[in-house]
């Protein structure tokens, strides 16, 4: 992609700890294990509102682009990650969760998490992640 700068860190989705949190995030604490959407979506844009967060009109990254992991900051294979928009960007997994269902799981809802509500994709996950 054009826009891709020469060393970007690649990876538009992923599982992780959160080990720091901004002023801005209010929904996770350190040391939750979440889930990180392909996608960055604000919660409060139009786009956002009726459920398009692909086409989120925040000024992180470019206005109309929810995919900026990779491609205009560095992605989730970088050692560390920075979540634009956390609250609405992340989704935190269940205590009593194995690495293996967690991995299970990423694998089967992390490309649908661009087209999902994130009330939906909340609950999605947690079906997967039920004994």
């Amino acid at each position: 992609m054009a826009a891709v700068t020469d060393g970007r860190i690649l990876g538009h989705e992923g599982v992780g700890t959160i080990l720091e949190k901004g002023s801005a995030v209010s929904t996770f604490e350190v040391g939750d294990r979440v889930i990180i959407s392909c996608i960055s979506a604000c919660g409060s844009c139009s786009y956002c509102h009726q459920g398009l967060y692909a086409h989120c009109q925040a000024d992180e990254g470019a206005s109309g682009i929810g995919w900026i992991f990779g491609h205009l900051i560095d992605g989730t294979q970088a050692e560390l990650v920075r979540v634009p928009f956390a609250d609405n960007s992340l989704y935190k997994v269940p205590e009593g969760v194995s690495p293996e269902q967690l991995e299970d799981c990423e694998e089967r809802l992390v490309h649908k998490a661009g087209r999902m509500a994130p009330d939906n994709l909340r609950r999605a996950a947690r079906r997967l992640l039920e004994p």
